[in-house]
């Protein structure tokens, strides 16, 4: 959105709040990493804040909509009288050539990358995101969400109570349980209990030490499974 967010901005200085209309696929759209791009980048660019409409799957959308079919059927015509498309630039420069009124901009993989790099490494999940069709923000990494879209917020009243709004911020850190200095060569921790932190239950291997591809174990017990002994003879050679 850098491309779109600094021509409105450089065409109407006197914007303050902004309000976007979208799809709901949450491979595009509807996920943390928007979520937390919408609640920094509009207050960093010194914006007051915003709403982020998300429309319902099969409903009409109009303007979200309208403006994507519109270039998709340019596109199509353009391919039918013998253009050859065979990329994103391509089609960016093929429709800029056209009469369309859409004001276009071309975003390259490496501004994307950049993107990528300077967000969080982990960023925590909002909870009922496939729920919520309305999110607002006008906190630094803080945003409110709701199951259905307000228009109080139309009239500059980003703090409205309806429709059970919720609340969420990204700039929580974990509380650190203190530790304290243990002796493990002790024999006085015998008979003692322990906790460690949760830890994600991963086990990466490298391609590189992959053997083969086998076929499902089979069960022995309702607990136990076991390779076929063929196949377990042949890799443990």
């Amino acid at each position: 959105m850098n491309p779109v967010l600094n021509y409105l901005q450089a065409t109407y200085p006197h914007v303050s709040v902004l309000h976007f209309l979208s799809d709901g696929p949450c491979t595009q759209y509807k996920q943390k990493g928007n979520f937390f791009l919408f609640s920094t980048e509009l207050t960093r660019r010194g914006l007051k804040g915003g709403t982020w409409n998300i429309f319902e799957a099969s409903h009409g959308k109009g303007a979200p909509d309208g403006d994507g079919g519109t270039l998709k059927r340019t596109a199509d015509k353009l391919v039918t009288n013998g253009r050859d498309i065979p990329d994103a630039h391509e089609l960016y420069k093929a429709l800029t050539e056209t009469s369309t009124t859409v004001k276009l901009f071309y975003v390259a993989a490496e501004a994307v990358e950049q993107a990528m790099e300077r967000m969080p490494g982990q960023i925590p999940p909002v909870p009922s995101t496939m729920k919520t069709h309305q999110v607002v923000t006008f906190t630094p990494g803080e945003i409110l969400y709701r199951e259905v879209s307000c228009m109080c917020s139309t009239q500059k009243q980003l703090r409205c109570q309806c429709f059970n709004k919720q609340h969420f911020t990204f700039n929580k850190t974990a509380q650190k349980v203190p530790t304290e200095a243990i002796d493990w060569e002790s024999g006085n921790l015998i008979g003692k209990w322990f906790f460690w932190p949760p830890r994600d239950d991963f086990l990466w291997y490298l391609f590189d030490d992959v053997l083969k591809i086998i076929q499902a174990p089979q069960p022995v017990t309702s607990r136990h499974m076991e390779i076929q002994k063929d196949v377990w003879m042949r890799l443990s050679q």
